[in-house]
């Protein structure tokens, strides 16, 4: 819940909702619970929810969010095609005019095909640069307003 609480308290007027898998394979005692207690001492729980949900599933109806944000987290889906539909997710979940930023390592080219093919604007990146000794870069994009 890390990047929760810090989106939480970067936009203090709003609500955030952190997606998660949970899975202890990728980040060792991650639960929900370990969230909530976060978000209790950072005191933003009154503003903050989270649910279990692959990426490539998301349970939020068309145009909900005025911003999603992924942070090392999509290169752990295995096959491409699955972190295909994970960033048309992020995108369908949008609402007009919103942005998507994604932080991640390898495979950001085959994210901004599928933005770019989502109609996207406004693909920017940052240099690659070396986070944890991994090659890292942020994107972020708009979504074309109606």
């Amino acid at each position: 819940g890390m990047l929760t609480v810090l989106a939480a308290r970067k936009a203090p007027f709003g609500n955030v909702t952190g997606i998660d898998t949970w899975s202890q394979e990728h980040l060792s005692e991650n639960s929900m619970e370990a969230a909530y207690e976060n978000v209790r001492l950072e005191r933003v729980g009154d503003r903050v929810g989270f649910e279990e949900s692959e990426a490539s599933e998301l349970r939020f109806p068309t145009g909900s969010f005025d911003k999603v944000v992924s942070s090392m987290a999509l290169h752990t889906i295995r096959k491409r095609k699955d972190r295909d539909k994970a960033v048309e997710e992020m995108i369908r979940v949008l609402k007009p005019g919103g942005h998507l930023a994604i932080m991640d390592i390898l495979h950001t080219r085959e994210y901004e095909k599928v933005m770019r093919a989502k109609g996207m604007k406004r693909i920017r990146y940052s240099p690659m640069k070396l986070l944890y000794c991994m090659p890292t870069r942020f994107m972020i994009a708009e979504k074309a307003p109606k």
